[in-house]
Order: C-alpha cells, then structure tokens, then sequence
C-alpha cells in the first residue's frame, strides 16, 4: 500500500484544489521546483560544453551539441545553438551558453505574458474571461 491510498489523497485534486485556493504558493513550489531542476543541470551542461570545444571528429560534436540542446529543454527561453561544425561555430555556441548563464545570474526572474495575464485575472475578474 502506498502513502497516497493510505492517507486517501488524490494528487490531481490536491492540485487543482492548490491551484484555485492557493495560487501564489503553488507557482512559487512550482518556480522553486524548476529553479533547483536548472541548478542540477548546469553543471551538466558546462562538462559538456568543455567536451564539445575539445572535439575535433564532426560526428562527435553534432552529438556534444544534441546533448546540450537536450539538457536546455528545461530551461525557458533557452539559446538555439548552431549546427555547423567549424570552429567559429562552435565559439559562437559557446559564447551562447555562457551569455545565457550570465544573463540568467545577473537579471531578476521575469514574468512571462502568461503569468502576468493570470495575475491580471486574479486580481481583477473583469480581466479576461473572469472564471475563477
């Protein structure tokens, strides 16, 4: 028996219910949740970054290159990277990557117009279609 039939929870409905009553608290675990997934995968993605530069088989770097455009995924607005081999493409990928972890360092989190609409709806019901 899991945790969940014992204590009779369906997750679903814990969520939508947290989404309707608390929807501060649950975007906040939500970007919190999101945050730490990027913080783990950085690291990944710099290892491979410092393979990718190093490489000189053409085969092995557009599999380097896959390999960080898959771990980016998670992240939001994340840098398209060039699929040429030559070395000033592949500087160019690496000024990207770089470029993107230090703006993401350096700015405040931004809210995207989704979030901002939703905001706009809550605080506001006429905002919209006024459904709560």
């Amino acid at each position: 028996m899991t945790w969940k039939k014992i204590l009779k929870i369906d997750m679903q409905e814990a969520r939508r219910l947290g989404d309707r009553y608390a929807s501060e608290d649950m975007d906040a675990a939500r970007n919190d949740t999101e945050r730490i997934q990027q913080e783990e995968v950085k690291p990944a993605i710099l290892m491979t970054l410092k393979l990718y530069m190093q490489e000189q088989d053409e085969e092995m770097m557009l599999r380097f290159r896959d390999s960080i455009t898959h771990m980016f995924r998670r992240f939001p607005n994340a840098p398209r990277l060039v699929r040429s081999t030559t070395w000033p493409s592949k500087e160019r990928n690496k000024q990207k990557i770089l470029d993107y972890f230090e703006s993401k360092e350096r700015k405040s989190p931004t809210t995207s117009l989704i979030d901002r609409a939703k905001k706009a709806n809550r605080d506001d019901p006429r905002m919209g279609s006024g459904r709560r």
